[in-house]
């Protein structure tokens, strides 16, 4: 089945830009937006709300440690079910 996707502006930090061209360069077969795309997928489907919350307020503690773990598994989810959310 093939994905719909929208054109939508976005602005991005410099130096968030910066990291997703430096792993664009090493992971040549997919592009900017494919990257965007896949980890606001990932982090939206695989996290729950509270957990999401975090990821966005994350700004407001730069001083502070995160404790993150995100691992595809060999486990495949349940029909309909998220993983983590």
């Amino acid at each position: 089945m093939a994905t719909t996707t929208k054109l939508t502006s976005i602005r991005l930090d410099e130096e968030v830009l910066q990291k997703i061209e430096e792993f664009v360069k090493v992971h040549r077969y997919w592009n900017r937006s494919q990257v965007i795309n896949n980890i606001l997928a990932s982090v939206l489907s695989n996290f729950n709300p509270d957990e999401v919350y975090d990821i966005v307020r994350t700004y407001l503690y730069r001083g502070y440690e995160v404790d993150c773990h995100y691992k595809i598994t060999e486990y495949r989810k349940k029909e309909g079910g998220k993983n983590n959310g």
